[in-house]
């Protein structure tokens, strides 16, 4: 994986055209993680990005985009060429309780060759 900021701390999406960039790259982001799992965002950075997207959202509703990747959940359907995030991308601070994490160390073993 490629660790890269997406933005840098308290930032804000202020223009359409960093938001329409903003869910290009989140999208690109979780196709490559759930692909190759070789993406150029590391955890925390796709989080960051998100939550800017989502605050860009709540400020100017009437911009949402349908490819957005905010409000996706497992189990939802996904449009051709939308990438949803079925799980968490691994951040241990978006765990929900023991079981969540243990299950996150789980995957990322299966992921490196290995198991637990």
């Amino acid at each position: 994986m490629t660790i890269t900021t997406a933005a840098p701390a308290g930032s804000a999406l202020t223009t359409r055209d960093e938001y329409a960039d903003a869910i290009g790259t989140a999208i690109r982001a979780a196709a490559a993680y759930y692909g190759s799992g070789d993406s150029a965002l590391d955890d925390a950075s796709f989080d960051l990005l998100v939550s800017l997207i989502q605050a860009y959202e709540e400020r100017y509703p009437e911009h949402t985009d349908s490819a957005s990747p905010t409000g996706k959940v497992a189990g939802s359907a996904v449009a051709a060429g939308e990438v949803a995030r079925t799980a968490a991308m691994l951040s241990p601070a978006n765990a929900s309780g023991p079981q969540d994490l243990l299950g996150r160390e789980a995957s990322v073993a299966r992921r490196l060759g290995g198991s637990c």
